[in-house]
């Protein structure tokens, strides 16, 4: 679970999009997620089934980190575009595979001491992905119209939804750490 409670921090850390640090951050949270996909596949085998999906969100991850490197300094269109498809694949990626990986905790209870503190998880990270949405659009937005008062206000409300989604990040990240310690306890 050590390897999830990181894999899940790093990959779901929402920085500027076509910056090349934070595709490389959702890169390693990748690696971590398919240590995790081992550690506990053998406690929860249906955990196993959705080591495809982390090796399609490392794919992502490493073609948007080569992507962000591959456009920087070339045309402002190429640079938004280039952020705007990697950014959007890989948070979509990262999101897809903590819903089902959460769907799983939900099945196989066993796992946990608690486990109303998977649907504190599934509640407080649901939440952040509406806010992550909401700040992706405007962000597309405001790179999209840029140089306009609506390019402006979509970077404002960007900036207030990246806040807001930090704070239901470290929410859910809260709830994973409790998660993780309830399986250790359990699964010493």
């Amino acid at each position: 679970m050590s390897f999830f409670t990181v894999g899940f921090l790093l990959s779901n850390i929402q920085l500027n999009l076509g910056w090349e640090a934070g595709y490389a951050l959702k890169l390693v949270g990748a690696l971590f997620i398919l240590g995790g996909i081992a550690e506990l596949g053998y406690f929860a085998p249906a955990v196993k089934r959705e080591r495809g999906l982390s090796l399609l969100l490392l794919g992502a991850c490493i073609a948007a980190t080569a992507g962000a490197f591959l456009v920087k300094g070339k045309s402002s269109m190429l640079v938004n575009t280039d952020s705007i498809v990697n950014g959007a694949a890989t948070t979509a990626l990262a999101a897809l595979f903590f819903m089902r990986l959460i769907a799983v905790f939900k099945d196989t209870p066993e796992l946990f001491e608690n486990p109303p503190v998977v649907k504190s998880l599934e509640k407080h990270y649901t939440r952040f992905l509406m806010i992550t949405g909401a700040a992706l659009a405007a962000d597309i937005l405001n790179r999209v119209t840029g140089g306009t008062v609506i390019a402006d206000a979509a970077g404002l409300i960007a900036f207030f939804a990246k806040l807001i989604g930090y704070a239901f990040l470290l929410m859910s990240m809260l709830d994973f750490n409790k998660l993780r310690a309830q399986f250790y306890k359990l699964h010493p």
